[in-house]
């Protein structure tokens, strides 16, 4: 088996440059302030079971007290966003949806990896920038925070209190911002950037050109998952955004012509998802939608189906 990176362009701006400085000036920023980013779409920074990245947040600045934060992805109206707006006035900003990304990477400081669900590529993106990233803490557990080939080394927190810490530490010392934004920079501009990651292309294209041979195996009986990640899935998995896996890949295969199939069990599967702490309403309308959906036509069921 052979990784491949994921390919990245490298971002026309780095932190620092004049771009980011307008963004400051916008915002109330001084030039000389320390400035936090984090980047993830709303559902991602949803709390699981207390664990928040909000308290994190307002611990950050609270120990940090010249230090801003921006939240691009969220927004100042939404959850529980505003009550840090109302708490921190201007050092802290959740600007919503953005597009453009750009002058936020090059006015920001250090990197804040959101949770319960991390972001791998938004943060990639801002160490190729030249931030310095703190990832998000073990108790966010794989494959909810990033885990990338160029991030290997780095600390991981046990908890919110390290990983509070981390941030401040890296917040007070200037000189160690700078060495770890470079050391990550590099290493993931070499894996995920060109000239590097065509050469990681053409290895996988060279290994497949010698010829594979596919063996198949049994699956041999593995550990049930713990509640706390069985929890974190069913979560995920009924957030109800268009970033959950299952909705992605079932609308990408209709959108390039497949035919998916929604059958009894898979439909029963998703929409019965019974885990400690997570309850489905109308769960037997549910089961008596899925047998009829399954006695229809497909192409009749999976219309219901995408309807619904």
């Amino acid at each position: 088996s052979l990784r491949l990176p994921l390919p990245l362009p490298a971002p026309p701006v780095s932190a620092g440059d004049a771009i980011g400085q307008a963004l400051r000036t916008t915002l109330g920023i001084a030039a000389d302030a320390v400035v936090f980013l984090t980047i993830g779409s709303r559902f991602k920074y949803l709390p699981i079971d207390g664990f928040s990245f909000l308290d994190a947040a307002g611990q950050v600045l609270e120990r940090n007290p010249q230090a801003f934060l921006i939240a691009v992805g969220p927004s100042n109206e939404q959850d529980g966003w505003p009550a840090l707006r109302a708490r921190f006035g201007n050092r802290f900003n959740a600007v919503g949806t953005h597009t453009d990304i750009q002058p936020f990477l090059a006015a920001a400081n250090i990197y804040l990896e959101g949770f319960p669900f991390g972001s791998l590529t938004a943060m990639l993106e801002a160490v190729i920038a030249g931030l310095p990233p703190v990832l998000a803490p073990a108790q966010c557990p794989l494959p909810y925070r990033s885990d990338d080939f160029g991030l290997d080394d780095l600390p991981v927190a046990p908890d919110i209190e390290a990983y509070v810490q981390l941030a401040t530490a890296l917040a007070g010392d200037k000189q160690q911002r700078i060495a770890l934004s470079q050391r990550c920079a590099e290493r993931v501009r070499g894996l995920h950037c060109v000239p590097a990651w065509p050469e990681h292309l053409a290895t996988l294209r060279n290994l497949v050109k010698g010829g594979l041979v596919h063996q198949t195996y049994p699956l041999q009986t593995t550990t049930l998952m713990d509640a706390y990640r069985v929890r974190y899935w069913a979560a995920f998995s009924l957030s109800g955004n268009a970033d959950n896996a299952f909705s992605w890949v079932f609308h990408a295969a209709l959108k390039r012509g497949l035919r998916p199939r929604v059958d009894v069990e898979l439909h029963r599967a998703l929409t019965q998802a019974r885990s400690e702490g997570v309850a489905v309403s109308n769960a037997w309308v549910a089961t008596f939608g899925s047998n009829m959906l399954s006695a229809l036509p497909h192409s009749f069921s999976m219309w219901a189906y995408m309807r619904v």
